[in-house]
């Protein structure tokens, strides 16, 4: 049988599940990082309701989602997928929407940070055609800077 899977824009009863697969893709990192990663901080319910938020569901569960902004700089502020749903693909199709979303609000580019320690992270947006850009310390966490140039 064949998964059903759909993005849409995040709604208001999405903020909970959102929280749980962020902590839950994220926790690989926690005994790695001197500052637990951000997303584990955010406000989910602030974020939805703030717009440009997408979850992809599977088979009518929420499995991952990303966060945009698209003000100045079309950047993906977080992207995760539940780690029971992982390598299926998921990621890269949350990915690719962001990028189709990049391309139809007319950005020619898409940027991403990553915590310098998430090697896996750098070498799986590298799949993906992004390029460091920069390294720095931001907000007291060492990050990497990359993007991808669209068409």
């Amino acid at each position: 049988m064949r998964d059903e899977i759909v993005i849409r824009g995040a709604e208001a009863g999405d903020p909970v599940a959102i929280r749980d697969i962020a902590w839950a893709a994220y926790a690989r990192y926690v005994e790695r990082m001197p500052i637990p990663p951000q997303p584990l901080s955010v406000d989910y319910a602030r974020v939805v309701a703030a717009g440009d938020t997408w979850v992809l569901r599977r088979s009518g569960r929420l499995a991952g989602f990303v966060v945009l902004d698209a003000r100045d700089t079309f950047w993906i502020e977080n992207i995760a997928v539940d780690p029971a749903a992982q390598s299926r693909g998921l990621g890269g199709r949350l990915l690719a929407h962001a990028e189709q979303q990049a391309t139809a609000r007319g950005f020619d580019r898409v940027r991403f940070y990553t915590p310098a320690i998430a090697h896996e992270n750098r070498a799986w947006y590298a799949h993906h055609g992004y390029v460091e850009t920069d390294r720095r310390m931001d907000d007291g966490r060492d990050r990497v800077f990359l993007q991808k140039r669209l068409g």
